[in-house]
């Protein structure tokens, strides 16, 4: 988007390229106060690891607030370099898989063989927390 105020910004596509542990934070205002100053401010940290042969993604509740802040979130991950993986856990439920990218929707995934690219959508409440395990997940030799 080009202005602050121009859509809100309830999803998010983040790119994964998973091997070992990372951490992206997302920081978040009403973009055109100084409110921020006064504590008025979203704070959302993601994580991704690896466990063994498993894939983790960890998005933990939102800290903060300010007026106008997104409430329901749907993030779409992008994980890179997959050759394969037996399932996908969010939350300790298993997701399902769609035909094509375009018929993704809340809690299911997409996976393209042929670029080794699993995509997943995913969302909550900005309030609660996310986890993803994509268990036995084989990736390519880079």
């Amino acid at each position: 988007k080009s202005y602050v105020d121009e859509s809100p910004d309830d999803t998010l596509t983040i790119d994964i390229y998973p091997g070992g542990h990372a951490e992206f934070l997302l920081y978040e205002d009403d973009g055109v106060s100084k409110d921020y100053l006064k504590g008025e401010y979203l704070i959302t940290v993601l994580e991704t690891d690896m466990a063994g042969k498993d894939i983790l993604v960890d998005i933990p509740a939102a800290v903060g607030s300010y007026p106008g802040m997104v409430e329901e979130r749907t993030w779409l991950l992008a994980i890179h370099l997959v050759e394969g993986f037996d399932e996908i856990l969010v939350n300790g439920n298993r997701i399902s898989p769609v035909e094509y990218v375009r018929a993704l929707s809340r809690n299911t995934y997409y996976y393209d063989l042929n670029n080794y690219l699993l995509v997943m959508d995913i969302g909550e409440s900005t309030r609660e927390n996310l986890s993803v395990r994509i268990k036995r997940c084989r990736l390519i030799e880079k």
